[in-house]
C-alpha cells in the first residue's frame, strides 16, 4: 500500500525539499509549498468554477420549475420536479456532477501531503523506509513492528530529527552510521527565531500560554472564513441552500473547521501552519477566479421570459397532446400532472383553483359521499340543462 502512495508523495516530498533549499526556513518553505501545490490545484478549481457558472446560467429556468411547483410538498410532486430539472440540465448539456471531480482528485493529493509533512525523513530526506525504521528503532521510539514505544510521540519521525539536531552533526551522523542516504544537512529545522519556535512540537505540549495556542485559533478562524468566502463568491442552488439550511448540515459546515482546530492543537504544529496558509491562500483564489470568471447574474425580466419559455413548452405539448378539447382533462388526485393547474371547459383554459373545488365540493355533497350526487344532465353536444 505505501508503495503505491509513494507514487504520490514522493514527488510532493521533493516539492517541499526544494522549498526548504530555497527558503532556508520550514514555516516560509511550508508557506511557499502551499502556493505551488495551490498553482498546482488551479486547473481543477478553474473547472469548478465553469461548472458553476455554467449552473448559474440555468437559475432562471430552475427558478420557473420550483415555482410551478409551489407550495406542493407531496412526494410525487417533489418526484416530478426533479424529474423535470434533471431533464433540464440533460437539454442544457450541464452535468450537475462535474465539480464533484476536481474535489475527489484533490483528496489523495491532501492525504499525501499529511504524510510529506508527518515522515519528513522518508519524503523529505529521501531516506528509504527500512532505513527509518532501523533509526527510529535504535532511538527506542518504535518497536520492531513500527509502533510508537514512547508516550506522548504522535510522529517518531519528527521527534527524531528534533533530536539528532540536538545531538549535532558529529553525534548525529555517528548515530545514523551505516544508513544509507542520511546527511544532517538535509535534516530540516523545525525551529526559527532562535530556537523560540518549533513547528514539531504540538500546541497542547507548548504550554497553554504559548503563543502556539493561536495556531488552532486561527486554523479555526481561516477554515470558516474560507467557507463564507466561497459561498459567497460561487453560486449556490436552491436545494444547496436549502439542504445547509438543515440542522445536520450546519452542524457539518461549522463542526468540520472546529475539528480542524483539534487536530491543530494535538498535532505537530507544522501542521496547523500548513492549514493556515492553505486556506488563506483558497479563499483568495477563489476571490480572483470570481473576478476573472464572474458569474452571472439576471433581472426580473430574464426570469419571466423564463417562466414564459418554461410554461410555454408545456401549453404546446398540451395542445398537441389533446384530443377533444370539449372534453373536461382529467386530473390525478395530486393534481401533478396538470403542469399549469388549469383544465379545459367548453374549449377554453381555464385556470384550476383548488380551494374552490374544494368549498365548492363541501357545498354540493353534504356530508353525502360524491358517488352519491347526481352529476348535471347534458345534451349531446355537452351543454348542461338549466333547471327550470
Amino acid at each position: 500500500m505505501n508503495g503505491i502512495a509513494d507514487i504520490i508523495r514522493i514527488p510532493i516530498g521533493w516539492i517541499l525539499q526544494m522549498c526548504y533549499k530555497l527558503t532556508d526556513n520550514y514555516m516560509v518553505a511550508l508557506l511557499l509549498f502551499a502556493l505551488v501545490m495551490q498553482i498546482i490545484l488551479l486547473p481543477f478549481a478553474i473547472k469548478q468554477q465553469k461548472n458553476s457558472i455554467n449552473q448559474a446560467k440555468l437559475a432562471p429556468k430552475i427558478a420557473a420549475i420550483r415555482k410551478k411547483y409551489q407550495g406542493r410538498n407531496d412526494q410525487a410532486t417533489q418526484q416530478k420536479m426533479q424529474q423535470e430539472t434533471m431533464d433540464l440540465y440533460q437539454r442544457e448539456n450541464y452535468n450537475p456532477m462535474g465539480g464533484c471531480l476536481p474535489m475527489l482528485i484533490q483528496l489523495p493529493i491532501l492525504f499525501a501531503l499529511f504524510r510529506v509533512i508527518t515522515m519528513p525523513l522518508r519524503y523529505l530526506c529521501g531516506i528509504s523506509q527500512d532505513s527509518v525504521n532501523m533509526l527510529l528503532q535504535k532511538a527506542e521510539l518504535v518497536d520492531a513492528a513500527g509502533k510508537t514505544i514512547e508516550q506522548g510521540v504522535l510522529y517518531p519521525q519528527i521527534t527524531l530529527i528534533q533530536r539528532l539536531r540536538d545531538m549535532g552533526e558529529a553525534a548525529a551522523t555517528a548515530f545514523a552510521e551505516g544508513v544509507e542516504g542520511f546527511s544532517y544537512a538535509a535534516l530540516p529545522n523545525f525551529t526559527f527565531f532562535g530556537g523560540k519556535i518549533d513547528l514539531s512540537l504540538a500546541p497542547k505540549d507548548a504550554g497553554i500560554w504559548s503563543w502556539m495556542m493561536l495556531i488552532p485559533v486561527i486554523t479555526v478562524a481561516a477554515m470558516i472564513i474560507s467557507q463564507m468566502i466561497t459561498r459567497k463568491f460561487t453560486y449556490q442552488a436552491p436545494e444547496t441552500k436549502e439542504a445547509q439550511n438543515n440542522m445536520s448540515m450546519k452542524i457539518m459546515l461549522y463542526g468540520m473547521p472546529f475539528l480542524s482546530g483539534y487536530f491543530a492543537y494535538l498535532y505537530a504544529a507544522a501542521i496547523g501552519i500548513y492549514w493556515i496558509f492553505r486556506n488563506i491562500l483558497s479563499f483568495l483564489q477563489q476571490i480572483l477566479l470570481a473576478k476573472l470568471m464572474p458569474i452571472p447574474r439576471f433581472s426580473e425580466e430574464d426570469y419571466k421570459a423564463a417562466e414564459k419559455e418554461i410554461l410555454g413548452s408545456k401549453a404546446k405539448k398540451k395542445s398537441n397532446t389533446a384530443h377533444d378539447p370539449s372534453k373536461p382533462k382529467a386530473r390525478s388526485l395530486h393534481h401533478i400532472d396538470d403542469d399549469d393547474d388549469d383544465y379545459v371547459s367548453d374549449g377554453k383554459v381555464t385556470k384550476y383553483d383548488e380551494e374552490s373545488e374544494k368549498d365548492s365540493s363541501s357545498s354540493t355533497l353534504n356530508g353525502a359521499p360524491s358517488s352519491a350526487v347526481a352529476a348535471p344532465m347534458k345534451d349531446d353536444k355537452g351543454t348542461k340543462f338549466k333547471k327550470k
